[in-house]
Parts: C-alpha cells; sequence; structure tokens
C-alpha cells in the first residue's frame, strides 16, 4: 500500500496543466477516484509523449501515450499497477522517468 506525504501537491508539466487536462488529452473517465501524483505531456511539431503517475487504493498506477501528427492521446488509456521501487530504478531524466522531488513524496506503509 502507498500513499503520498501530507502537503504533498500534484506536478504537472508541458501541455497538462492539471487533472481536467490528463482526463480530456487521454478522453477518460477512470481518474475519479484516483490522485494524479504527476502527469507530463510534451508536444512538439505535432508529434507528442505522455506519462501520467496516480494512486488510487493505495496502489500506484502509470499510463504512457504518444503520438503522431495525425491523432492525439485518446484511446491510449491503459493503466498499469507498478511499484515504487520500479520507478526509483529507472534512469532519471529518461523518457519513462518521474522526477525525484515527487518519488520522494510517496510512502509505502
Amino acid at each position: 500500500m502507498y500513499r503520498v506525504k501530507r502537503g504533498f501537491r500534484p506536478s504537472f508539466s508541458g501541455a497538462f496543466g492539471n487533472g481536467s487536462d490528463v482526463r480530456s488529452e487521454f478522453e477518460t473517465t477512470e481518474l475519479q477516484d484516483s490522485e494524479i501524483l504527476y502527469a507530463e505531456y510534451d508536444v512538439e511539431f505535432y508529434n507528442g509523449s505522455a506519462v501520467v503517475l496516480f494512486l488510487r487504493d493505495g496502489k500506484l498506477y502509470e499510463v504512457h501515450g504518444s503520438h503522431c501528427s495525425c491523432y492525439g492521446l485518446e484511446g491510449q488509456w491503459e493503466p498499469e499497477e507498478t511499484t515504487l521501487e520500479v520507478l526509483l530504478r529507472r534512469p532519471m531524466g529518461g523518457r519513462m522517468s518521474i522526477p525525484a522531488a515527487v518519488l520522494g513524496q510517496i510512502v509505502q506503509e
């Protein structure tokens, strides 16, 4: 089971400014009982890639999506359960990495 430390504020980056942006771009309603921890959507010359980390029922999930100029992120909402250990093993600054400042706020119980 996971939780975030008291006072944690979610981190949004790129074209994601808040949870509504995440739901809209992915065209999903699945985040109703979830807490977004980190969401980044980088768009350059109509190509984009996104990563979302969220907490639901004490479990961590991540979603990755990408697109070319033809489409957006719609239809790519496929949450995968993950662990803090897995996230910490990824090289920082890579395409699938979550910032250390966010990971440091996650507590395993």
